[in-house]
């Protein structure tokens, strides 16, 4: 299990998870899709460890890194929608998430619903709050995705709580590596 699927494991599943799937890869390079054979075996439920098929989820969510910066999305599969959710509180360049916006539908239409359609999805930058420094996107992107999946209100994350979740964070995955 690799770092980024640590991360995501530590986040508490809901009643919600039935209708969800976390994706732990990060696209790079808008133009590479080279990572589509990899990506089908998380359709399919056998990546990551104990993955979950994507058959009757709604929601998608996924940590991006862009260069040094991580920023969360937020998949509506039905409503064919992507969520941006950014710390720093800038737009985020289409381009930058068009292989996301491209390659999800086409995986959709393959393995799950032929009749999804292949045209790309919407995407919408989402109100948020913002890190007050240059390092707390990566914790900032969990939390959102952990506030997201309970259903609480991504408002409520402060900057100044980042210090002490970060050391839970680390507490949680360090202590993952005793569970057998």
């Amino acid at each position: 299990m690799d770092m980024a699927e640590k991360i995501i494991s530590c986040i508490p599943r809901t009643k919600k998870a039935d209708k969800l799937h976390s994706l732990t890869t990060f696209f790079t390079n808008n133009r590479d899709v080279s990572c589509v054979n990899h990506l089908v075996r998380y359709v399919d439920g056998e990546s990551p460890e104990l993955g979950k098929a994507w058959k009757g989820c709604r929601f998608l969510y996924i940590p991006c890194c862009f260069k040094s910066h991580w920023i969360a999305l937020r998949v509506d599969i039905q409503e064919r929608k992507i969520e941006v959710y950014n710390s720093m509180g800038r737009v985020i360049n289409r381009e930058k998430i068009s292989a996301i916006e491209n390659v999800l539908p086409k995986l959709i239409c393959a393995k799950l619903d032929k009749t999804y359609g292949l045209q790309s999805l919407s995407i919408e930058s989402i109100a948020c709050p913002r890190q007050s420094n240059g390092f707390d996107c990566g914790m900032f992107t969990v939390k959102f995705i952990e506030f997201l999946l309970a259903g609480k209100d991504v408002s409520l994350i402060r900057p100044d709580y980042m210090r002490e979740w970060r050391k839970k964070l680390a507490a949680d995955i360090f202590s993952q590596s005793f569970d057998l």
